[in-house]
């Protein structure tokens, strides 16, 4: 099984809200490694830039361009 790409990197932004926090899914290569945070607007922004993101817009888990190239594979 080949190594999982870690330089592709996601975020989905689950909720911001009026306190100035932003609620993220962190996604590293595959979704099956996933971290939630949560950071202040201008920390996420940071955030975003450092670690050269690409934002998600889908809300739903399970939909991103990112599922199924696993590193976590059913066996039948």
């Amino acid at each position: 099984m080949p190594l999982p790409d870690i330089t592709q990197r996601y975020v989905r932004v689950t909720r911001t809200g009026v306190d100035g926090f932003v609620e993220f899914d962190f996604i590293v290569s595959d979704e099956d490694l996933t971290v939630e945070l949560i950071l202040p607007e201008a920390a996420f922004s940071e955030f975003c830039t450092t670690n050269s993101v690409t934002v998600i817009r889908n809300l739903d888990r399970g939909s991103s361009p990112t599922k199924g190239q696993g590193l976590l594979q059913t066996v039948k």
